[in-house]
């Protein structure tokens, strides 16, 4: 157990737990939508880079428990803990990925079909029961405290996965409608570019 004199969760106790793939599948960021229109042979993901920033976060490891209220002092002295051992910081990363990660037959799509474009950072995980918080409703729960694990050297990129939700648009309704849709996931340790507060964007392929 970790104590420290504060006025914020002042005890952090570790927990071993299964790995959480609930929290890392949570953590998957929608990046860009793209469609390819039936009456076209083929389309391609196109090699781009996005701007992102990839966010630490903290989570009840029960589902039941994920509406938590933390105070912004509570989330610190958290963090902190969770770092202490074994020294890992947990912050969170602004940095890019791309789609020229990808290996270039996962970057075809298929006619009559729309990808959403998600990417997933490798995260730093830990586990514990706070004690002492400023809210002491989350005291003695079991949290997963995540953050981005590391950039690629040199350079600026966020390493992680790419997701590509595949959505069937062939019977005219779309990602909105009944459409079959599928996921696939592409291993990638890459460059994006994209800002969160642009919100998700969609590229339609044109006859032009």
């Amino acid at each position: 157990m970790i104590s420290r004199a504060a006025a914020t969760c002042t005890n952090w106790t570790e927990v071993s737990t299964e790995p959480c793939s609930a929290c890392f599948a949570a953590y998957s960021i929608p990046i860009e939508t793209i469609e390819c229109p039936q009456n076209y042979q083929n389309c391609t993901i196109p090699a781009k880079t996005y701007e992102i920033e990839a966010l630490r976060r903290i989570d009840s490891i029960n589902p039941l428990e994920n509406n938590i209220s933390l105070s912004a002092s509570d989330a610190r002295s958290i963090y902190k803990f969770a770092q202490e051992t074994p020294r890992i910081p947990y912050v969170s990363l602004n940095g890019t990925i791309s789609t020229v990660d990808m290996q270039m037959e996962d970057r075809n799509m298929t006619p009559g079909t729309l990808v959403v474009l998600r990417f997933t950072p490798f995260m730093n995980a830990a586990s514990g029961k706070p004690n002492g918080c400023q809210n002491a409703s989350i005291d003695g729960l079991v949290l997963k405290v995540l953050a981005p694990s590391y950039k690629e050297f040199p350079g600026d990129q966020i390493a992680g996965t790419w997701d590509l939700e595949t959505h069937d648009t062939s019977n005219g309704m779309g990602q909105q409608g009944n459409g079959r849709s599928s996921a696939m996931r592409v291993e990638a340790e890459g460059i994006y570019k994209f800002g969160f507060g642009l919100g998700l964007s969609t590229i339609l392929f044109s006859l032009s």
